[in-house]
């Protein structure tokens, strides 16, 4: 069996925080992370968290309502994922979003905290033409 990634430490739960403005990229690394994570680390376990994706499906026309919900939803998926029982296997948890304010990324870090996972925050820079 192959040895994970540097990127994961001694904890048995890993959340890598991607972080950037729309369209830099975090969703599209988190999808050639999940395909091609078995290959470099079949003994851990990779999920996807997308808070966009969370939100938009739970669009209503209340206007703010899905922005706020969607975010409580998906925190409250993260932590469900990092309270799951691990049997003989580690977790990677990728979170996605654009976690724009420093008070965003610091519920994402209280989670980690809270639960002794490991926490790396990424951020995907790249000039407005780009995105």
């Amino acid at each position: 069996m192959s040895e994970a990634p540097v990127l994961l430490g001694k904890a048995p739960v890993c959340i890598l925080l991607l972080c950037g403005v729309p369209a830099a990229g975090k969703t599209t690394l988190a999808g050639e992370m999940l395909a091609s994570w078995p290959i470099f680390a079949p003994d851990v376990a990779i999920k996807h968290i997308c808070f966009d994706r969370i939100a938009e499906a739970m669009a209503t026309d209340e206007p703010g309502s899905t922005w706020k919900m969607g975010r409580m939803s998906a925190l409250a998926l993260l932590e469900g994922e990092i309270k799951k029982p691990l049997v003989n296997q580690r977790r990677l948890l990728l979170v996605d979003d654009n976690m724009y304010y420093r008070s965003m990324r610091r519920e994402v870090f209280q989670l980690a905290r809270n639960h002794r996972t490991e926490f790396i925050q990424m951020f995907l820079k790249v000039s407005a033409n780009e995105a």
